[in-house]
């Protein structure tokens, strides 16, 4: 599966606008989950090196994953020229979510559902990237990990 989140504003104009967003991963067991790195050759649209990252849930009967390159683009077209690094934050283990009616359904096939959690921004601090075109695109792949 593939998680493509663009964000466009219109008549934006604050110079150092950044967005953030806050990824939660729900699961049965224990085990948990883990971040981790590798570098990877893409040269499909921002020919280069880049350290590709993973979350990898730990579970041995139902071992999923998310993998991205920390790369956020600024226009449709994904070229180099048009690109920026985004922030990874720590993931965080084993965290308690409140009860809320948007986890109504998963609360009730799963009592004891494991969480983590983690942070990314897109863009660094001051580079004003957002504000050059008032669009933003990352893309994730998520699966099963057969």
């Amino acid at each position: 599966y593939f998680l493509n989140i663009a964000l466009k504003a219109n008549n934006y104009t604050l110079p150092n606008t950044r967005f953030a967003l806050e990824f939660y991963i729900i699961q049965l067991g224990i085990e948990g989950t883990q971040f981790s790195s590798s570098r990877y050759i893409d040269d499909h649209y921002t020919p280069g090196i880049f350290n590709v990252w993973q979350i990898k849930s730990l579970n041995p009967i139902y071992s999923t994953s998310i993998l991205w390159k920390p790369v956020v683009y600024q226009s449709v077209d994904r070229s180099v020229e048009k690109t920026t690094l985004m922030e990874i934050y720590d993931l965080k283990n084993n965290i308690s979510l409140e009860k809320s009616i948007d986890q109504g359904i998963f609360n009730s096939f799963y009592v004891q559902p494991y969480v983590s959690a983690f942070n990314i921004s897109l863009g660094r601090a001051k580079d004003g990237f957002f504000a050059k075109s008032n669009y933003t695109f990352i893309q994730f792949t998520a699966g099963l990990d057969i």
